[in-house]
């Protein structure tokens, strides 16, 4: 009888490490998890800030068009300017010329 106690305590003792270590595996994924979902929302965020600061960029540039041509003003070298923006990297450089 002493043998099948053992067994049963080592069978015990054997679910509960392993329930343990499972829960241990989700504890350390959660975060790695949640730090994805964060990096995602942030780059979700840069990515709309720029395509707002493209849109206003755009209508700004459309508006001085108009207003130069109602004024009769030609604007020279007829080429567009496209905005790039800093990222966290620090990369951009600000607005190019391109003809």
């Amino acid at each position: 009888m002493q043998t099948g106690k053992k067994a049963a305590d080592s069978a015990k003792e054997s679910t509960t490490n392993m329930a343990a270590s499972a829960k241990s595996g989700m504890d350390k994924t959660k975060p790695n998890v949640q730090d994805k979902a964060d990096q995602s929302e942030e780059q979700l965020s840069e990515a709309e800030l720029r395509k707002q600061h493209a849109m206003i960029h755009n209508a700004a540039e459309k508006d001085a068009k108009a207003a130069a041509a109602k004024a009769g003003v030609k604007i020279a070298g007829g080429g567009t300017r496209s905005a790039t923006t800093t990222t966290t990297t620090g990369t951009g450089t600000g607005f190019n010329d391109e003809k």
